[in-house]
């Protein structure tokens, strides 16, 4: 029988979640979903685990591999090539739902008939636990334009896709080892007729500060011109989505100016290469700082923000500090 709803979940190395995990999954309140699990060749017993577990859950459970290690987004992929529901949910394996998660996406999909649904969440780290909303503008459960939702598409968890939108219209993750799920859900979005908004906190999303994003592994720049040739997603998109500025200035501030920011801090690099990323900033949005809602911005932005904005280098370098020791 047909189910109405798809989880889908990579895994890589994740054996000491598993089996919270997919005991989480057993404590919904609705058992119409199907889960999707690819292994993205996992060096500990992680997939093992999972063989054990085939056949013993009240959900249907579906294991596939992926020949070389490719990252999440290609995992991801990997999972929607055999996607039989009519909606599509992502869950990663260290992260948690409540109980009614499932019951409350499939409650969105059959009463809106949307083609995208965004939710709240949590986000718990070491020393930091805050509840977040996805659009930070809405007041309730409210339909809202794919621009807005664009804007704020930065991952694709604590979502909901109808899968005819995404079999359709072919829609699938960059082979990109960081920032693959905004560029997911936003190609989505470029084809979507209805987006819904709800505003229920259910995932609890792990904060992982040794993560490949958060850490200074992988990140050495021998020259600037080296660091400068860095894709961004604000490269990707800048031709793309011309006929959206208010969303492509949203992706540069976030994906581009402040994520180059991030990187200089944590590859080391000199006080020269910053003041270079501040001076093209201006070349590109030259009120930037004035075009920013810092009403909906986070402390830590605001803060980030305005040091960029005075180019006070040892000002960026303490927040950033104190960022890194907060989560």
């Amino acid at each position: 029988m047909k189910k109405k709803l798809t989880v889908i979940t990579p895994v890589y190395n994740n054996a000491s979640y598993i089996e919270d995990f997919l005991k989480n999954l057993d404590d919904q309140t609705v058992k119409d979903f199907e889960l999707i699990i690819v292994n993205d060749c996992s060096t500990d017993n992680s997939l093992d685990i999972l063989k054990s577990h085939i056949g013993k859950h009240d959900y249907d459970i579906k294991l596939f591999s992926t020949e070389k290690n490719g990252g999440p987004g290609v995992a991801r992929n990997v999972a929607l090539e055999h996607v039989d529901a009519d909606y599509i949910t992502f869950i990663d394996a260290d992260d948690k739902v409540s109980y009614d998660y499932a019951e409350t996406l499939i409650e969105v999909a059959e009463k809106t008939n949307c083609d995208v649904a965004f939710f709240d969440y949590t986000k718990e780290g070491k020393n930091v636990k805050q509840q977040l909303s996805t659009i930070p503008q809405s007041k309730g459960d409210e339909f809202v334009s794919a621009e807005l939702a664009f804007i704020y598409a930065e991952c694709c968890a604590f979502k909901l896709f109808s899968r005819k939108l995404i079999v359709e219209n072919k829609v699938r993750f960059p082979e990109l080892r960081s920032g693959e799920d905004a560029m997911f859900v936003r190609r989505a979005l470029k084809y979507t007729k209805c987006v819904y908004y709800k505003k229920y906190n259910g995932y609890l999303y792990q904060y992982n500060a040794n993560s490949i994003v958060h850490t200074k592994k992988n990140l050495s720049y021998d020259t600037y011109e080296d660091f400068a040739k860095t894709k961004t997603l604000f490269d990707m998109y800048k031709d793309e989505i011309h006929e959206m500025p208010d969303a492509l200035f949203a992706i540069w501030l976030n994906e581009d100016f402040l994520s180059k920011i991030k990187r200089l801090y944590l590859s080391r690099s000199p006080r020269s290469w910053y003041k270079k990323v501040l001076q093209e900033a201006k070349e590109v949005y030259p009120d930037w700082y004035e075009r920013i809602d810092k009403g909906h911005l986070s402390k830590f932005k605001r803060l980030i923000f305005f040091a960029m904005k005075r180019e006070s280098i040892l000002l960026i370098k303490l927040f950033l500090f104190i960022r890194s020791q907060l989560v």
